[in-house]
């Protein structure tokens, strides 16, 4: 049997569930679409045609799903995207301004302490030993001498606190970033 490729076939219309946060998108038509939900970490599910080669996933908040589709599979996808971005939410992020974001809160940093707070906030609710600390701050332009970090950490639970965050130490080991409290 040849597929008659003249004739246009008839176009699939695919509904997101109720209540997710999901974008659903078809792929590759809406490519565009997708590095701009992508830039805005927004969860995107691609809807991928039959004998179409699967897209690349570019991070946590993709995934895709080909056609024709089941409407459980859908919910369970939509679903698993949900959970994800909830997660991420709870993440610190420090933005290309240097501003440290907190669930709905920000602060700056000054600009030597950046590479300092990106290490903190990559590792997230681990510990970050003393000789990383070290030489972030010193990748910053700052002296990589112990008392120096000791008092840009100082510096550091000060401006963080108030985000809902804590930079706890870990003694003789070095430090960890974690929520000051649970999400309300």
């Amino acid at each position: 049997m040849s597929l008659d490729l003249a004739r246009p076939r008839a176009r699939t219309i695919v509904l997101a569930p109720p209540g997710t946060a999901v974008r659903l998108l078809r792929w590759p038509a809406d490519a565009p679409e997708r590095d701009a939900l992508a830039a805005r970490a927004t969860p995107r599910l691609l809807v991928v045609p039959a004998h179409h080669p699967a897209p690349p996933v570019v991070d946590e908040l993709e995934d895709w799903i080909r056609e024709p589709v089941e409407r459980s599979e859908l919910a369970a996808r939509c679903a698993t995207l949900d959970e994800r971005a909830a997660r991420r939410a709870e993440q610190p992020l420090v933005d290309e301004a240097g501003l440290v974001w907190f669930r709905d809160r920000w602060t700056s940093v000054p600009p030597m302490q950046i590479p300092l707070v990106r290490l903190l906030v990559e590792r997230f609710e681990i510990v970050t030993s003393n000789r990383e600390l070290h030489a972030a701050y010193a990748q910053g332009g700052a002296s990589p001498h112990p008392e120096a970090v000791k008092a840009a950490v100082a510096r550091l639970r000060g401006r963080l606190a108030p985000i809902g965050l804590v930079l706890k130490t870990v003694r003789g080991t070095g430090y960890v970033l974690d929520p000051a409290d649970p999400p309300s």
